[in-house]
């Protein structure tokens, strides 16, 4: 289903994340669209009802620790984490698509 607009206010930070967010798609082989698509997804998976995570009161209720899943630590950067990268002794939370991306730079240690 197509659709044929969505408000994006135009000031200076959302052209500057627009053209950085556009650059970031084109170096992934994406398109801007299927870039939003993937948000929206994402969105929907982590809002969706009967999605894994607890309620605050059940999570009291119960007594147990909640552990939110881990996500990427690049800026914006919304992708499940699935490996940790080790960069000038501190460590980052990697998506597959930034673990890519850094395999084989030698300043970053994968662990």
């Amino acid at each position: 289903m197509p659709f044929k607009s969505f408000y994006w206010p135009k000031n200076e930070e959302t052209e500057r994340l627009w053209k950085e967010a556009k650059e970031t798609a084109k170096r992934e082989g994406k398109t801007m669209s299927q870039l939003i698509r993937e948000f929206i997804e994402t969105y929907v998976r982590l809002h969706e009802p009967g999605n894994p995570q607890q309620r605050l009161d059940t999570i009291v209720r119960l007594g147990k620790k909640y552990v939110a899943p881990k996500v990427c630590d690049f800026k914006n950067c919304l992708r499940d984490a699935v490996a940790v990268g080790t960069y000038h002794g501190e460590e980052y939370n990697l998506c597959q698509v930034h673990l890519k991306l850094l395999k084989d730079s030698l300043d970053w240690k994968i662990k």
